[in-house]
């Protein structure tokens, strides 16, 4: 091999490396996962017309599936090992099939912009989780911006409706943010061993299975369903549910998942603004106030110097594990 032959090989890795440590692809990811994840609210409240809240789950994921099922064909998902099999079903039970029956059941009385200022605290639930299970810790600041989300959360279940009064429905949605946590959470791992898109198409067929006896009351009443409730369902299962959680997928293998999670309170604003152009949902006052509340509290959460330190323990583990390798 010559000397310059070897340069080349050098310069050829190097620039390898470049490319897998640049930060465009995760920038490029989250920026999709944002404005796929804002117009799954819209889309809902647009389902929601036609479609009970568990219709229109069982419509969403089992169409999902099948396209899920259509790329494997092209890109074949790795079979998880044994042990694995639990948390792969869980991912899919928790983050997808019981996540979407709240979030369905929520949006029934609540309007999409404030249905997403409501699930999207889960950055600050995530980085609780993500502190317990994933080492990430959440010093002072995290806690202070978990309380304050949660104040913004305590307005808007209260200023949702017509007067000042708790709004029931609100607690679906923070139960759904709690669910959509336990999911960011427990799928991490299982994306580092199988990839992102074998992690999202077991997740989604084990919530497509779950959600199977729901099926056939949901076909009957597609039959009679204005074409434009039928169209929001099938927009649900291709952009949000494909699109959406592929690229937050891919994101989540290259950044930690606390950090990561904190950018979705760019999803808010972004739903808001969309519910108001597609349903003319025009927000209340009182509603941006405890929304820019509950999402300074993210903000803080995101600012926050553990997680930097949590990057950096992440890098040099996994440096450790190639000089045992």
């Amino acid at each position: 091999m010559t000397h310059g032959s070897t340069a080349e090989i050098v310069s050829q890795s190097e620039l390898n490396s470049e490319r897998r440590n640049s930060p465009w692809p995760v920038v490029l990811a989250s920026s999709c996962t944002i404005v796929t994840f804002a117009s799954a609210f819209v889309a809902i409240r647009a389902g929601l017309r036609a479609y009970s809240p568990s219709q229109l789950a069982a419509l969403r994921f089992v169409v999902s599936s099948l396209l899920f099922g259509a790329l494997a064909i092209f890109r074949p998902v790795r079979v998880p090992a044994a042990r694995d099999w639990p948390r792969m079903i869980l991912t899919g039970l928790i983050g997808f099939a019981i996540y979407a029956l709240l979030i369905n059941t929520g949006e029934v009385q609540v309007p999409a912009g404030i249905a997403s200022f409501v699930i999207n605290t889960s950055p600050v639930l995530t980085a609780v989780l993500a502190s317990m299970a994933l080492g990430e810790r959440i010093g002072i600041t995290g806690w202070i911006g978990l309380a304050i989300s949660l104040s913004g959360t305590a307005v808007l279940a209260f200023g949702t409706g017509t007067g000042f009064a708790f709004e029931p429905a609100v607690l679906f949605l923070l139960a759904a943010a709690l669910a959509q946590a336990i999911y960011f959470t427990m799928q991490k791992p299982l994306i580092g061993l199988y990839g992102a898109t074998s992690t999202i198409s077991w997740a989604v067929w084990s919530a497509a299975i779950f959600l199977l006896p729901i099926l056939p009351s949901a076909l009957r009443n597609a039959q009679r369903a204005p074409l434009s409730a039928t169209l929001s369902v099938i927009y649900l299962a291709v952009v949000p549910t494909v699109i959406g959680y592929a690229t937050w997928a891919f994101a989540v293998s290259r950044a930690t998942v606390g950090r990561l999670t904190s950018l979705l309170y760019f999803v808010p604003p972004t739903a808001t603004l969309i519910g108001w152009v597609w349903l003319g949902e025009r927000p209340k006052l009182i509603g941006i106030g405890g929304g820019c509340l509950a999402i300074a509290g993210v903000a803080l959460v995101n600012l926050r110097s553990p997680f930097r330190t949590a990057a950096v323990r992440e890098r040099a583990a996994r440096a450790g594990e190639g000089r045992n390798r």
